[in-house]
């Protein structure tokens, strides 16, 4: 996670992993796990994730110290790493959107998968 630092130490961050640790728990997870880097650490053990392995990911060519963390959602419904956020309403789930189906003229097909896509009010881009 990345928070611009225009809007560092607000609460984002803690609200993010809240509002995470909840959606797990509605969905009957009963753990979660992360990898964060050094400097994420801090935020991550204050939420009450524990660090259970430290890796290198040396992918790019410089290794970056990373550590593998978790933490049971077994305990209390409301996320006592944030005893400030009480998330007692359920996460909404999105409205579903309309897709529009291009019309055709009988015996006319659009060109390609392509076409049909651009013309789909969704992606409404042309390139």
């Amino acid at each position: 996670m990345y928070t611009h630092p225009n809007h560092t130490r607000k609460g984002i961050d803690r609200l993010i992993i809240a509002l995470c640790e909840q959606a797990a728990r509605a969905e009957g997870f009963t753990q979660m796990e992360l990898v964060a880097t050094l400097s994420g650490e801090p935020l991550y053990r204050a939420c009450g994730f524990e660090p259970y392995e430290h890796i290198v990911d040396d992918r790019g060519g410089a290794g970056v110290p990373l550590i593998r963390m978790r933490k049971s959602l077994a305990s209390s419904v409301a996320s006592s790493s944030s005893p400030h956020l009480t998330l007692t309403a359920p996460i909404p789930k999105p409205a579903p959107r309309a897709i529009r189906v291009p019309q055709t003229k009988p015996g006319h097909h659009l060109e390609s998968p392509k076409e049909q896509l651009l013309d789909h009010p969704v992606s409404n881009h042309r390139t």
